[in-house]
């Protein structure tokens, strides 16, 4: 099991984004939390098995809402 937390910064505000956390966390089997945070971030916390956690963050990085745009994404384990 692994947990992440990704912070991310960016267009992520007002865009669809958390709406398509929680789409692509359940689509790869994981569960978490996604918060908005001062300043326009978002913060996920996520947990899974090591590979849903991957198919989870290469959607997250690929297959963004038309209005959202990542700027900085930082992962910690």
């Amino acid at each position: 099991m692994r947990h992440c937390r990704i912070e991310v910064n960016g267009i992520v505000q007002g865009v669809g984004f958390r709406p398509f956390v929680y789409r692509i966390a359940h689509q790869h089997g994981v569960k978490g939390i996604v918060r908005n945070e001062k300043g326009g971030g978002v913060c996920i916390e996520v947990e899974g098995e090591e590979r849903n956690i991957d198919a989870f963050l290469y959607s997250l990085k690929h297959e963004l809402p038309p209005l959202a745009n990542i700027h900085n994404l930082t992962i910690k384990d």
